[in-house]
């Protein structure tokens, strides 16, 4: 019985380690893309502005 809970409490450790590895790797992946796309949507944003300002007054 020792040996059995010994080897579920092993599991369930490791399960909670991969779970805690594959949250920090989704986040961080997220995070990194939300950096990327909110970069070249604010570029893109300021471009359009100039180039609204421009048609305008120009």
């Amino acid at each position: 019985f020792f040996v059995t809970w010994n080897r579920h409490q092993v599991v369930v450790k490791s399960g909670a380690d991969v779970i805690i590895g594959v949250t920090i790797f989704i986040v961080s992946s997220v995070w990194r893309y939300s950096l990327v796309f909110g970069f070249v949507e604010v570029c893109c944003m300021y471009l359009l502005r100039q180039a609204l300002f421009f048609f305008l007054f120009f």
